[in-house]
């Protein structure tokens, strides 16, 4: 989830992002190394198993992976450090 991809979502649903606790699930979509899919699905599911088995009602925020020059996503090896 980008910053925009949670962030917005907040402000706009609920005024402000310090308004409701938010508990933040990131999963790296971009730049080596990245994780194999089968355990970004186990960690989707371990959540779900979590949240149903509870009395509370809790709403999920997703949003893609998308980023804003594809071409252009830094990798470690040519990191500039700044």
């Amino acid at each position: 989830m980008s910053p925009y991809g949670a962030v917005q979502p907040l402000e706009k649903l609920f005024g402000g992002i310090d308004t409701v606790p938010v508990v933040p699930v990131f999963i790296n979509p971009v730049a080596a190394p990245l994780g194999p899919i089968r355990r970004v699905r186990r960690l989707g599911e371990a959540i779900g198993r979590y949240f149903a088995a509870g009395s509370e009602s809790v709403p999920f925020l997703g949003s893609g992976g998308l980023w804003h020059a594809p071409r252009t996503v830094p990798t470690l090896a040519t990191a500039t450090g700044r």
